[in-house]
């Protein structure tokens, strides 16, 4: 996994910054324990996708496993805003 995330690391930026890249960076980031690496592609991949909560929630853990308790209140925030809203619809 170390040498596909390295691959990622490699890539140019437009295709680098595409949406299932992103995703694969975060799961490989993760399964590798480089969560400032997984949490900087999944605040990328929120700005593409800024109204999908499960984001939101992943976002919360990974800002929780870096000590950023204050990221992960505002995470949290944002998630159930976003699950509310969906509720209602």
């Amino acid at each position: 996994m170390a040498k596909i995330a390295d691959i990622f690391e490699q890539m140019a930026p437009d295709i680098a910054e595409h949406k299932d890249i992103l995703q694969l960076r975060v799961i490989i980031d993760s399964n590798l324990q480089r969560w400032a690496h997984s949490r900087d592609s999944l605040i990328k991949l929120v700005r593409k996708t800024p109204t999908d909560p499960n984001q939101f929630r992943d976002l919360a853990n990974l800002n929780f496993r870096l000590g950023e308790f204050t990221a992960v209140i505002d995470s949290l925030r944002e998630h159930f805003r976003l699950t509310s809203d969906a509720s209602e619809t």
